[in-house]
């Protein structure tokens, strides 16, 4: 069981912290392209700022309420169970699905949109669609398959968001 991994709460608190520190990057390389963008890559930057803001809060959230929750509750040992209904975090959805409709949408809709604008490293932003579309691999389920598409999309999503830090400094 992940959430009872002394990595877990270490886990999710640098990845609040990581998307943090995304934040005032997505602005930069906003403003470094915002002319090329067009209608779709503005869309797409709010989308991604709203929903790289509510990851670092869901994050937060899962981070310190499963350890504290997860003893009371049998047989959930993943923390998409937590939120189903008639379980502990139903009641915050909501806040769940507004951020997958706006970090997933918004990450895919700003790297076209940049690579259509061809301001910057076209393969870097190819790297940020796969990579924000394969952390869904969460949403297979439980398992191998999911965990590696997981890990791929985010070790792909790290990459391109180092590489266009990079750049922008």
């Amino acid at each position: 069981n992940a959430i009872d991994s002394p990595s877990w709460i270490p886990s999710h608190v640098a990845f609040s912290v990581a998307y943090t520190l995304v934040l005032p990057g997505l602005v930069a390389l906003y403003l470094r392209q915002a002319d090329r963008l067009g209608w779709l890559g503005e869309a797409g930057f709010v989308l991604a700022l709203f929903g790289s803001t509510l990851t670092v809060s869901i994050s937060m959230l899962v981070g310190a309420a499963l350890p504290l929750i997860g003893p009371q509750t049998s047989g959930l040992t993943r923390s998409l169970q937590f939120f189903e209904p008639d379980r502990p975090l139903y009641f915050m959805r909501p806040a769940v699905a507004f951020t997958a409709l706006t970090y997933f949408p918004g990450f895919v809709l700003t790297g076209v949109a940049a690579m259509r604008a061809a301001v910057m490293s076209q393969w870097a932003w190819g790297f940020l669609v796969l990579g924000a579309l394969g952390t869904l691999g969460a949403l297979a389920g439980p398992g191998s398959v999911g965990r590696l598409i997981t890990i791929g999309g985010s070790l792909l999503l790290g990459v391109a968001i180092a590489w266009l830090g990079y750049i922008v400094i």
